[in-house]
């Protein structure tokens, strides 16, 4: 189901298709599914549409057919979920659902379900919709968050970064999602060369929250492709020694150490940092509960 093949959800031109379009789609996929867990999440995806474009009574039919089906807890609950809210609605005699805060959190829950168990298409699906749906600043900056890294899960850094840089003339902010934004832009920017804007980013991760250990190793990253080898292991050093338990940022300064054997007389006391690092990193492994 999860294929480039099966990527209906957007137009060639990477856009949304018109709603009739979509809810077109929705129903041939619904009925050539054979699988059980791809017709449930076909009833899922189709329920969240009927809910966002304001027919109710089409989804709450859904969201029930899906209830009754669903073996798996997390999608029985959600489908629970949104039929109190769906019969709640209906009983007050509200005649715009689309009005309602808890659209914009039924979007993010599927969407964040489908992103939480690998399931890109669907979950690209649910955030851009939002996206295109909520007026809120900060839901908008954590939906570009979520695109940028399904994009990456791919291996599509260059679109990656283009919706990370997206989110920040909505004005930038002092919590994870903005964290995420930098470091993880700085993350795709130096992948993709631009070692000199990565920095700036990774920087401005580090002011949000110095106390993360992946915008220091992402630092790093900027500053060993910009030939900045001594801070770069200082960078290196740091990561490790906020997070020993993820061991890429010492396999970075092992790999710059490696290459650049005279770094160890340039830099006074590093090999003891080095070997500090090792300690710390052999705690960490030993501690780690069985």
């Amino acid at each position: 189901m999860d294929s480039d093949a099966g990527n209906w959800y957007l137009t060639e031109d990477g856009e949304m298709p018109s709603d009739g379009e979509l809810e077109r789609r929705f129903l041939e996929e619904l009925a050539g599914c054979l699988d059980q867990r791809d017709r449930l999440d076909s009833l899922i995806r189709l329920g969240i549409f009927y809910l966002e474009t304001g027919r109710p009574e089409e989804s709450l039919a859904i969201f029930r057919n899906a209830h009754s089906a669903a073996g798996d807890p997390g999608k029985r609950d959600f489908c629970r979920q949104s039929i109190g809210f769906l019969k709640g609605g209906m009983d007050r005699g509200d005649e715009d659902f689309t009005e309602h805060r808890e659209i914009e959190l039924a979007l993010w829950r599927t969407g964040g379900y489908f992103f939480d168990r690998g399931r890109t298409l669907p979950a690209l699906s649910s955030f851009r919709r939002l996206l295109r749906y909520t007026a809120d600043p900060g839901m908008k900056a954590a939906c570009l968050l979520s695109i940028g890294q399904l994009m990456e899960r791919t291996g599509r850094y260059d679109d990656a970064a283009r919706y990370y840089t997206l989110a920040f003339p909505l004005g930038s902010g002092c919590d994870d999602t903005w964290y995420f934004l930098n470091n993880n832009l700085g993350y795709c920017l130096n992948i993709l060369g631009r070692h000199d804007e990565a920095e700036a980013y990774c920087r401005a991760a580090i002011g949000i929250d110095p106390k993360r250990h992946n915008a220091h190793k992402n630092l790093g990253l900027s500053l060993l492709g910009l030939v900045e080898h001594a801070e770069a292991a200082s960078c290196f050093i740091k990561a490790t020694t906020i997070c020993p338990t993820d061991t890429r940022a010492f396999r970075h300064l092992e790999d710059l150490i490696g290459q650049n054997r005279n770094l160890l007389r340039e830099c006074p006391g590093l090999e003891n940092k080095i070997e500090m690092c090792r300690e710390i990193m052999q705690i960490a492994w030993n501690s780690r509960p069985v």
